[in-house]
């Protein structure tokens, strides 16, 4: 933004500001959908890991390395099932996407504060400051 910024131009960039914003909130609304899809995801592949740990164990491998156990007690179930390459990628995804939301957000709030100040600029104009 410039120092002597006229009228039009003003209204330019007020014009391109509400663009951007106008895709930015569409663009959130698609990643906020996506976010609740893996966040769905995420919790009901939990969820059966959780149970199929504490009545079958696991057998597989992570990270190359071969496991084989039984049964696991309810308590620790959680913590191992976050660890399952399946759940955790999914959570991967669900966390991805809560960053691409919260930077869509912070890009939100840098436009309507940029709008907020050519809105204060045009007053000034108007007024002939």
């Amino acid at each position: 933004m410039s120092d002597h910024l006229n009228t039009s131009e003003a209204y330019a960039e007020i014009q391109e500001l509400r663009g951007l914003l106008s895709k930015l909130i569409k663009s959130l609304q698609t990643h906020n959908r996506r976010l609740a899809k893996a966040e769905y995801e995420y919790r009901k592949s939990l969820t059966k890991t959780i149970f199929t740990l504490n009545q079958e164990g696991f057998k597989g491998e992570i990270d190359g390395e071969k496991f084989d156990t039984n049964s696991v007690a309810w308590t620790a179930s959680e913590k191992i099932a976050r660890g399952i390459p399946e759940v955790a990628d999914l959570r991967l995804e669900r966390d991805t996407l809560r960053g691409e939301v919260d930077a869509i957000m912070q890009k939100i709030y840098q436009v309507k504060t940029e709008l907020n100040l050519l809105d204060n600029d045009l007053q000034a104009i108007r007024k002939g400051d």
